[in-house]
């Protein structure tokens, strides 16, 4: 089980490495600090995407949702 899992890390960090820096590269760049870290140190995901604001809160409410199972 646990060689199965490791097999599926593998894989994936190959795939990042295979995308990274080529044209089909189209990932955000991670902001500097934690998630969630508070005290300066880190970033609120919601403000990084620039959908901070009652104004912007359905928008990023639908990403979570239309993301959440494509994570995993």
């Amino acid at each position: 089980m646990l060689k199965f899992l490791s097999q599926g890390v593998d894989a994936s960090k190959k795939r990042k490495t295979e995308y990274k820096g080529s044209a089909m590269d189209n990932s955000i760049p991670k902001p500097h600090g934690t998630a969630g870290k508070g005290g300066g140190l880190g970033y609120n995901l919601q403000n990084a995407m620039g959908l901070s604001g009652p104004e912007n809160e359905q928008t990023y409410l639908s990403l979570l949702v239309s993301t959440h199972g494509s994570t995993r």
